[in-house]
């Protein structure tokens, strides 16, 4: 088989190997989180980290600009912030019972999103979710131990 090493460096240069369009899609990232990063620092966007996560995801290289691949981000999104909304509603003032549900739902997102046909639906619904439900409090901000 080798020396321990020698097949893991096979693998990164395999992986890591110049392909057509990787520089265009690299560029295309890079130009995408630099001018929001500017607007979010510009402006002050409060919890403006999370359009990194947004352009990473939606900017992948197989993700296409189908209207397919349109419509299932827009059902993950609204579905995401739907499941978030509905936790923040019935638990909003009970984080022992919010943030596992938290971690459950970022779990069966990202299990999903691995498992089935549309891959988009359940990756942005997981990050919504967790958007929503993380970004919220209720009264039990002075009750959380720091």
């Amino acid at each position: 088989m080798g020396a321990p090493g020698s097949s893991l460096a096979d693998f990164l240069r395999a992986e890591l190997a110049p392909t057509p369009g990787r520089a265009r899609a690299t560029a295309r990232l890079v130009v995408a989180s630099v001018v929001a990063t500017a607007l979010v620092m510009g402006f002050r966007i409060p919890e403006g980290h999370w359009i990194i996560i947004a352009i990473m995801t939606v900017g992948l290289a197989d993700a296409g600009a189908s209207i397919q691949k349109g419509v299932q981000r827009l059902i993950g999104t609204f579905g995401g912030g739907a499941i978030g909304i509905l936790v923040v509603a019935v638990f909003a003032d009970e984080p022992e019972v919010r943030v596992p549900l938290m971690g459950l739902v970022a779990m069966a997102t990202l299990f999903l999103s691995r498992t089935t046909t549309a891959p988009y639906v359940f990756l942005l619904g997981g990050i919504t979710a967790v958007l929503v439900i993380e970004s919220t409090s209720g009264s039990d901000v002075n009750t959380i131990a720091p």
